[in-house]
């Protein structure tokens, strides 16, 4: 199977004329290419690659200070190039056993500016995991085990006016997993396993988990799921949105390993509305951070500092969800989502900046017979986030505490061929967009400079129109 993409945006559109593009010009290409195997109904086999390249520029287009010649300028190259493969095979029948293998490799390539700052990063990275299953005793017990592989090395350069650096780190992590699967009569389903990785930097890493599943009748099922996590962050890249400001990136101490706990339930019913199928689910999450990397866009407003956690950091997540199809072809699904989520910045505990309280989403899909025609229409409910400290800023510059509510609406309509298809589309029907999201951006090159205070979309009305194209 073939599959391309391509995109060319060349437009420049200054909706609220603050001379800054509201959309960078963009082209890109992606490529992917997979080949599948199969050799006597026991051993299959894929092998498969993925290329992108992009580049996106924006920023100044034209002065608004005549007296200045020197314009901000913003670019993002990026290129890259992965390669899987994946193979298994039915070793016995009866006890349903089975192997297989999943490698994957990859090479990214950024290089980027942000007025007069430069950055770069390079990264490979290699993934190996053999896994092995079979039945233990009868179907209703399940054994499964493996050795796994990561390692990556991570190239970054960073050159600004403050700070010329240079971040090397390189990751290799072995590791191996158990886990028992035990299932009662399509009615209990208990899945407890356990990893273990030994971390060339942060040594050896436990991570436990558990899924309980409990099917009260044919109708209703309940699920309990808890375990452990842990992340190595990359902290230039994760955050190169604050390179296109003028804050300077001060990390204050050595940055350990992220790691947290994770637990939820959630509940799931299946209904009949007037002889149709319904299913309605409620999920309930919690995350406990054990450490995090905090992003301190409060305490100073010329400096971003990262930090370890030092006292609590957790996120509540509740959600409900409807799915309906009144008729045959034609779903509705609608959630609504409640974040709670606060972390200690600067030894208080606080709203986490930009995490929205409450999001929404309605989402209509119709299909003709035999999908020959689609139609799609969704529409998001953004509620409101806490937002960055300004009140050191000047009065001109400062912002309120937290952003607004407001509704976004997509829609589109897919003609479906053979081997193609062709659509037409918008973005953002209702043409809402966050009015003048660069601070300071009459004085690009000046210290109250900061392009990252975004809430909401800053593209206006978008109509696209595109052709799929499938080699199989």
């Amino acid at each position: 199977m073939i599959l391309m993409h391509g995109e060319i945006y060349d437009f420049e559109n200054d909706k609220n004329s603050d001379s800054f593009l509201d959309m960078p010009k963009t082209k890109q290409i992606n490529l992917f290419n997979r080949w599948k195997f199969k050799f006597k109904d026991k051993y299959v086999s894929q092998l498969g690659i993925k290329i992108l390249s992009e580049s996106r520029n924006g920023g100044q287009f034209k002065n608004i200070d005549k007296s200045s010649v020197l314009l901000y300028k913003l670019g993002i190259n990026t290129n890259r190039y992965e390669a899987f493969f994946k193979a298994g095979a039915s070793l016995n029948e009866d006890r349903d056993a089975s192997i297989g293998f999943v490698f994957n490799s990859s090479l990214h390539e950024l290089n980027s500016y942000f007025g007069l700052t430069n950055y770069t990063g390079n990264e490979q990275s290699l993934t190996g995991n053999l896994i092995y299953q079979t039945n233990v005793f009868n179907s209703e017990n399940k054994f499964n085990a493996g050795l796994s592989y990561n390692y990556k090395n991570t190239d970054e350069e960073l050159n600004a006016t403050y700070l010329d650096t240079n971040i090397y780190k390189t990751e290799s992590v072995p590791g191996f997993f158990v886990q028992y699967t035990y299932s009662y009569n399509r009615t209990f389903t208990a899945i407890a396993g356990i990893r273990s990785d030994f971390h060339n930097s942060f040594g050896n890493l436990i991570t436990p988990r558990l899924h309980l599943k409990y099917n009260l009748n044919e109708n209703n099922s309940l699920k309990l799921s808890g375990g452990k996590g842990y992340r190595n962050a990359d902290i230039i890249a994760e955050n190169i949105g604050l390179l296109a400001s003028s804050k300077k990136l001060i990390f204050k101490e050595n940055l350990n390993i992220e790691q947290a706990w994770n637990y939820g339930i959630s509940y799931t019913k299946f209904f009949k509305l007037f002889t149709r199928k319904g299913t309605f689910i409620v999920d309930l999450f919690r995350t406990d951070f054990v450490n995090q990397i905090i992003v301190d866009m409060d305490s100073r407003y010329d400096q971003v500092s990262f930090y370890n956690l030092n006292g609590q950091s957790y996120s509540n997540s509740f959600q409900v969800e409807v799915i309906l199809e009144p008729i045959e072809r034609f779903e509705i699904n609608g959630a609504f989502r409640l974040n709670d989520v606060h972390t200690t910045i600067n030894e208080k505990l606080q709203l986490k900046p930009f995490v929205n309280k409450y999001k929404g989403m309605l989402a209509l899909s119709y299909a003709t017979k035999f999908e020959k025609w689609k139609f799609d229409f969704t529409s998001q409910y953004i509620g409101e986030a806490q937002l960055p400290e300004t009140n050191m800023l000047l009065e001109k510059y400062q912002r309120p505490e937290k952003s607004p509510d407001f509704f976004i609406i997509h829609a589109q309509i897919t003609r479906q061929f053979k081997w193609w298809n062709v659509y037409i589309g918008v973005e953002n029907l209702t043409n809402f967009t966050q009015a003048n999201p660069i601070i300071a951006a009459d004085n690009p090159f000046g210290e109250y400079f900061d392009s990252t205070f975004l809430w909401g979309p800053i593209i206006g009305r978008s109509i696209y129109a595109g052709i799929r194209l499938t080699i199989k």
